[in-house]
């Protein structure tokens, strides 16, 4: 979302149980040439006083523990399987990852058109 998005939108990232990038994400996203590995997941209670346009949750969990924020915002839920099955790196979790990455670009794009034809 940051590498598609930065121009339109600030983008945050947080959780609801944050925790280090996983290496297969790191991975699959070096394919792309972004590089992720300085990115965070902050604790989503670090933003319950923020404004937001958007609010995107990614699992099911996420939408069901995701916070009302003060300042509002239209919530969006794109359901995506997450891929971790653990921390040791392992070769065949690569096609689970990328999967992964795959749908949420499909998401994004989708987003980032349906805005863009809203706001033209």
């Amino acid at each position: 979302m940051k590498n598609l998005c930065m121009e339109k939108f600030n983008v945050f990232s947080a959780g609801t149980a944050p925790s280090k990038v996983n290496i297969h994400a790191i991975k699959v996203m070096d394919e792309l040439n972004i590089d992720i590995r300085d990115q965070k997941s902050e604790n989503v209670d670090l933003y319950h006083e923020k404004t937001f346009e958007f609010v995107v949750t990614v699992c099911n969990d996420a939408k069901d523990q995701c916070p009302n924020f003060s300042g509002g915002g239209e919530k969006i839920h794109w359901p995506i399987t997450d891929p971790f099955s653990g921390w040791d790196y392992d070769q065949k979790q690569l096609n689970n990852f990328r999967k992964t990455r795959d749908s949420i670009k499909e998401k994004i794009d989708l987003f980032l058109n349906t805005w863009s034809m809203k706001n033209d």
